[in-house]
């Protein structure tokens, strides 16, 4: 390593960037720099920025995109010659990470889950799989796939843009999940103080699959509430809960395509359920 700091006027850089052969760094205290010499030398790029502590960069190689603490999300269209801000349907503008994938531009924040939207002009929030009051830390793509890590340990993959998500946790210990990658076959998860998982995507790939029939059930673990999620050929039915022993613990007839259980007064451990429709 070499020290490349010239025409920065702060020390404190958070996030990278890269459009049209240009690299763009963001700072806790000072905005946005850009170098187009590949880090021999920066400019001050931050007119129009209505925060300068940038926690997220992206670009979609034509925009760039930038995340803030406390002002939400800004677009450039000029390299950073200007900025614009973009949070209507933002209901947090504490961001905490930012990606786009195949020309939608998706945001973490802080305190309030997941949002979408075409390029910023329109943000909603992602509510299937991922709990709404979630502390998106990172988000990351590859292939076909979208993974999230939250500030509560938990990974979440998307294989179908954003609209519908899975948790894939299983085994991974502490909180939060501040970094997430895939390589050789593997995701791999960054924690603060727990070192480096990794997981096999073969396996997301057979959850995919497994959720991909008549029921999905999220979050998967879960201390509190659950939500079960049924098709529209199969919404009406019996679902029961046993333990590992077969004892039914409760049953509960289901109506709706989505319906919440209570499981806080549960023991800590592994249940079954079993959802039985009655068009079957």
């Amino acid at each position: 390593f070499s020290m490349s700091n010239t025409g920065l006027t702060s020390a404190w850089i958070q996030a990278f960037t890269i459009c049209d052969g240009k690299l763009f760094a963001g700072s806790g205290d000072e905005g946005v720099f850009m170098s187009a010499n590949a880090g021999a030398s920066w400019n001050d790029v931050s007119d129009g920025l209505g925060s300068l502590n940038i926690t997220a960069l992206a670009s979609d190689s034509v925009n760039i995109y930038a995340g803030t603490s406390d002002s939400g999300v800004y677009v450039s269209n000029d390299f950073g010659g200007s900025w614009v801000v973009i949070n209507t349907g933002l209901s947090s503008i504490n961001i905490s990470c930012l990606q786009t994938y195949n020309n939608v531009l998706y945001a973490g924040t802080k305190n309030n889950g997941l949002f979408r939207s075409d390029e910023g002009a329109n943000w909603q929030q992602v509510f299937n799989g991922i709990p709404d009051q979630a502390n998106i830390r990172c988000i990351h793509n590859y292939d076909t796939k979208l993974f999230i890590g939250t500030g509560d340990g938990e990974i979440f993959s998307s294989s179908d843009d954003g609209n519908s998500w899975i948790e894939v946790t299983n085994d991974l210990l502490g909180s939060p999940v501040l970094s997430l990658w895939v390589f050789n076959d593997f995701l791999y998860a960054g924690m603060n103080a727990g070192g480096v998982w990794k997981f096999p995507l073969s396996l997301i790939s057979k959850i995919d699959k497994q959720e991909a029939g008549n029921l999905r059930l999220y979050p998967n673990p879960s201390s509190n509430m659950i939500t079960v999620e049924t098709n529209e050929t199969c919404k009406d039915g019996i679902l029961t809960l046993y333990n590992l022993l077969g004892q039914v613990i409760f049953q509960k007839e289901i109506r709706d395509n989505k319906t919440q259980f209570d499981i806080s007064t549960l023991k800590s451990g592994n249940y079954l359920i079993k959802f039985v429709s009655k068009d079957q």
